[in-house]
């Protein structure tokens, strides 16, 4: 199980300090694992920043569609990079960088006012996405054979999904739906157990006392190949409640859910957060704050249930352009 990190005070005030956020600046909220699969834009073209403190993730994303208020072709590009796989506090800690980088690309059409206007948009896309990640792995099992228990490596993952996103406007509340099924053919990397590995030595002038150096944070276990079929579905919900009194005032309260399958293992993951929707200037920050629970499943181990807490999480971000 991945370990927890929860914000400090500070990011929390700072998420809370961007309020004037925006609905159409892709994305809306990001997931504990930075895998939101809903994004909409009412600009024909759209560049943005999005940074998650909780999970140390970076990403550029550019969105397009041919037409914001007819049916027509869409389309998106992101890049995201993490300096560590364990998180912030991991890094901060230790400083090791075990660098990922993730490339995504989608191709859709979208369906504009489709069933007699009760969905306002209609997006279908294909979504293939290429992702590589640094490992530090110790393996005890290698030493059966002489090689080293602890080894770093680097490993890329391949996916090919079917995409679909909604917007319905039954009344004056907004609902956005996303779904994502597909295959990833990648590893069992998230699925290892994180353990810290350290160097005892005894303290000078005692026979009892010791200390620890060249601290190494790394998965244990026994990485392999898989091919996984992950299900992805997320939700959010506009009941259309504003933040300010004032007449003209357009951003609003946002509240979202997703849920998440392993594909390959009886492992499933929800969270349930706020966001802050602005239709109205895409060229403001925009943040969400949400709360992950414990995994679950009947494939989890006892021990990782024991310990998995659960996870805050944030996201800020930036439209650019």
């Amino acid at each position: 199980m991945k370990a927890k990190h929860y914000p400090s005070r500070s990011v929390l005030f700072i998420l809370f300090m961007f309020v004037n956020t925006v609905v159409n600046a892709q994305t809306f909220f990001e997931t504990a694992k930075d895998d939101g699969i809903i994004s909409f834009s009412n600009r024909k073209k759209l560049s943005q920043i999005k940074v998650s403190p909780s999970s140390t993730a970076a990403s550029f994303g550019y969105y397009f569609i041919k037409s914001p208020s007819q049916s027509g072709l869409i389309g998106n590009l992101e890049a995201k990079a993490k300096p560590n796989e364990q998180g912030m506090a991991v890094l901060v800690k230790t400083g090791d960088l075990q660098p990922g980088l993730q490339l995504n690309g989608a191709l859709g059409y979208r369906l504009y006012n489709a069933i007699d206007k009760f969905f306002s948009a209609f997006d279908f896309y294909i979504r293939p996405s290429y992702k590589l990640d640094g490992y530090s792995i110790l393996d005890t099992l290698r030493a059966v054979s002489g090689s080293e228990a602890f080894y770093k490596t680097n490993k890329s993952s391949f996916a090919l999904n079917g995409l679909m996103n909604v917007l319905l406007s039954p009344g004056k509340t907004n609902l956005y739906i996303g779904v994502q099924y597909g295959l990833n053919w990648t590893n069992n990397g998230d699925d290892l157990d994180d353990i810290s590995i350290q160097t005892i030595h005894p303290y000078p002038g005692s026979a009892t006392q010791t200390f620890f150096t060249d601290i190494k944070q790394a998965k244990s276990g026994v990485l392999r190949n898989v091919t996984s079929h992950p299900l992805k579905a997320d939700l959010i919900i506009d009941p259309g409640i504003k933040l300010d009194n004032n007449k003209e005032a357009t951003v609003r309260l946002g509240f979202f859910g997703y849920y998440r399958t392993n594909g390959y293992e009886k492992k499933y993951r929800e969270g349930l957060g706020i966001c802050f929707l602005n239709e109205a200037n895409p060229g403001k920050i925009f943040s969400s704050i949400g709360y992950e629970l414990p995994t679950h499943g009947p494939d989890v181990k006892i021990e990782n249930r024991r310990k998995d807490k659960g996870m805050v999480f944030v996201t800020i971000g930036y439209a650019i352009f």
